[in-house]
């Protein structure tokens, strides 16, 4: 599955935003998650999103799709830091067989794999959002439009491309080992020699994948040095500016409450 296959046709207030205010949008969604901490906020601000991507009539087919390749790194990094957050209550505590390593589940830990939960969900469905209502040229065109060269938001944009093909291609590696019923080994070795199973193929396909690349710009003679310019070239209106505006100043407005006010923090030597 390619960049361009996320993407959905259609007509809502979110496609006719401008590709600059969707990219910027995107930006403030990443930055605000992790200036944000305080659970209930950040879980607030993943529903907000998902209520305008349902906005946009992305297909739910695509929407599913999605979370199944990014559901298990979420869980996994959920349950990853009540044991690494030692802070706290201890909510449960246990020796690993046969050693005396201790194993401790701590209260803010939960709270705070929650924090980084949502925070990594909100970072992954703000770029959906864009991806599935912006097309490739339009992802250009937005970051042209905001004063970046153009061969630098080409390789931006190839490189979010080639991000989501590999997601893309981890899951149908997943899938084809399922298919043929290889059987999932437990324990170390058994996680390192499934990952090594992923792993190879995958690399072996992105090898591919930029050597094709490769040729097709070298085929159509691609140059840096020459201006470039839009077929469908569309400014930036009044409501679209009033939109910018509008995101600033919700950005701001969360640098003030979390460093200013210290409202929507609640492990303030942490970030």
């Amino acid at each position: 599955m390619t960049f361009s296959t996320w993407y959905s046709i259609g007509n809502s207030a979110i496609h006719r935003w401008h590709p600059a205010t969707k990219l910027l949008f995107t930006i403030v969604m990443w930055l605000t998650a992790f200036i944000i901490q305080q659970p209930v906020l950040n879980a607030l601000q993943f529903l907000i999103l998902l209520s305008l991507i349902i906005l946009a009539e992305v297909p739910y087919t695509k929407v599913i799709g999605f979370t199944k390749v990014t559901s298990p790194i979420i869980i996994a990094y959920f349950l990853l830091w009540p044991f690494l957050f030692g802070e706290g209550p201890v909510l449960l505590s246990a020796i690993l067989p046969g050693t005396k390593f201790v194993i401790s589940v701590y209260e803010f830990g939960l709270v705070w794999g929650a924090i980084a939960a949502f925070r990594l969900a909100t970072v992954f469905y703000s770029t959906f959002m864009l991806l599935a209502t912006t097309s490739d040229s339009q992802v250009i065109q937005g970051l042209v439009s905001m004063k970046f060269p153009y061969i630098v938001a080409f390789v931006l944009m190839i490189t979010t491309r080639f991000l989501v093909t590999l997601m893309s291609d981890m899951s149908s590696i997943q899938e084809a080992r399922r298919a043929r019923g290889l059987s999932q080994r437990v324990g170390l070795g058994g996680f390192i020699r499934n990952l090594s199973s992923i792993l190879i193929p995958l690399v072996m396909v992105s090898m591919r994948r930029v050597q094709i690349l490769s040729d097709a710009i070298e085929v159509r003679a691609f140059e840096t040095g020459r201006n470039r310019t839009s077929l469908n070239y569309v400014g930036l209106g009044l409501m679209q500016k009033l939109s910018i505006l509008g995101i600033l100043l919700f950005f701001v407005l969360v640098i003030y409450l979390r460093f200013g006010v210290g409202v929507i923090v609640i492990f303030p030597n942490r970030i």
